[in-house]
């Protein structure tokens, strides 16, 4: 049973990790130091870095649908699929 609580374990660690991390670059972005280059360049950056965790969620949720779907069509394989019973 805890085995197969794993992957939620893992789901809700990446999503504290993802929001601490947001939080994090949104206090770093905002510690410009006076410097509006440097803000610009710092949000750029912090932007960046949400695309690619945006798409990084998309690419997951197809892949994870995707794979329910083949699942779903075909049934759960069964091992080994050459002993009959």
């Amino acid at each position: 049973m805890r085995l197969a609580l794993l992957p939620v374990v893992v789901v809700v660690a990446g999503l504290w990790m993802g929001i601490a991390g947001l939080i994090t670059g949104a206090q770093w972005a905002v510690d410009g130091d006076g410097s509006v280059w440097l803000g610009i360049g710092r949000w750029l950056v912090v932007g960046a870095g949400l695309a690619g965790a945006g798409y990084a969620l998309f690419a997951s949720v197809r892949w994870v649908a995707s794979l329910a779907e083949t699942w779903k069509g075909r049934g759960m394989p069964t091992w080994p699929s050459w002993r009959k019973r």
